[in-house]
């Protein structure tokens, strides 16, 4: 009897070590989601309105900072 015992505990340790990581699981995925949601936020304000676009040197070398970070984020997106 001591040996069912023993297997009942663990297959009810193993249930409740499944049920932790499931939650585990969906908080990470609810920061990743966040997480999403502020790099594209992020991504849309960097976008370029048609009515602020100016073409002095200081607005163009910050257009292409811009343009540079844009891509970043976009790369960080598809790596998440």
């Amino acid at each position: 009897m001591a040996l069912i015992d023993t297997y009942r505990n663990n297959v009810s340790r193993k249930r409740t070590e499944l049920s932790k990581l499931s939650n585990d699981r969906a908080k990470e995925s609810e920061k990743k989601a966040k997480q999403k949601q502020k790099i594209v936020s992020a991504m849309n304000s960097l976008k370029p309105h048609r009515h602020n676009q100016q073409y002095d040197p200081k607005t163009l070398k910050s257009n292409v900072l811009k343009r540079k970070l844009h891509l970043l984020i976009k790369k960080l997106l598809n790596w998440i």
